[in-house]
């Protein structure tokens, strides 16, 4: 069982919510937002859903904003840095959106606030350094292989419904209730381990994603924004927004 590339820890290039123009604040409307799952680098395999199509999506929808898996202090560092640290969409986007989007990721309190290091993720990251050492790491008896199988077999799942995915169907609901279920199995797994530490540093990062989206959505009403964020992370996300109606009014992806 291997999970250092269940989730990609990736951003992209973006601008706080706070730079944005304010867009009618005396409105009423909560702002209209669009949530669409990404596959990351699988766009460049794909015949159902490419990088195109994913593009395409973000400008059919006519967004005022649009919100990237980046964080956003991370605005206008160089594109060796965003190439190394984030995924290839998200930094078009941001270069297409330029002036519209803003940033909405977290990747630890570690490098918060300053550039991520160059040896970060293959050296420095503790996170990383567990997610290497879990598959050898973990205790042999029956409870745990028995998770672990789960683990694989919920993974093949998500990857085989990633094969065939389309605009709207990676955001039906199928792919959300495979990957709730499979972070329920890791956590599962992981209880009473030092390897806890990974789940829960990735409900942390989705808290933080959340209240960013959230804020944005707050300070611009009416507005229409578009959220690009990675496949394992669109189920909470959506889950949050849908919570709150009266700052978000939540459209479906449209090819």
């Amino acid at each position: 069982m291997t999970v250092s590339n269940r989730r990609d820890l990736i951003a992209g290039l973006a601008i706080t919510s706070a730079s944005l123009p304010l867009v009618a604040l005396a409105s009423a409307r909560p702002a209209r937002v669009m949530v669409l799952a990404s596959m990351h680098k699988r766009h460049g395999t794909s015949s159902s859903y490419t990088y195109g199509d994913l593009y395409a999506a973000v400008a059919n929808f006519k967004p005022d904003f649009v919100g990237v898996e980046i964080r956003p202090e991370d605005l206008g560092r160089g594109e060796d840095y965003l190439s190394q640290n984030y995924p290839a969409e998200m930094v078009y986007l941001s270069h297409t959106f330029a002036g519209r989007v803003f940033g909405f990721d977290w990747l630890g309190n570690d490098v918060a606030g300053r550039a991520v290091p160059d040896d970060w993720w293959k050296a420095r990251s503790p996170i990383k350094k567990l997610e290497r050492e879990m598959d050898a790491g973990l205790p042999g008896d029956a409870r745990h292989s028995r998770l672990g199988a789960q683990l694989d077999a919920l993974s093949e799942q998500l990857a085989a419904i990633l094969i065939n995915a389309t605009v709207t169907s990676l955001s039906d609901g199928r792919y959300d209730r495979v990957a709730k279920e499979y972070y329920a199995t890791f956590r599962a797994l992981t209880v009473g381990t030092r390897f806890a530490a990974i789940p829960a540093f990735y409900d942390q990062r989705d808290k933080h994603i959340i209240a960013n989206i959230l804020a944005t959505a707050k300070a611009h009403p009416d507005a229409r924004i578009a959220v690009v964020a990675g496949a394992d992370h669109h189920g909470p996300i959506v889950a949050a927004l849908s919570r709150a109606p009266r700052s978000v009014s939540l459209l479906p992806p449209m090819p």
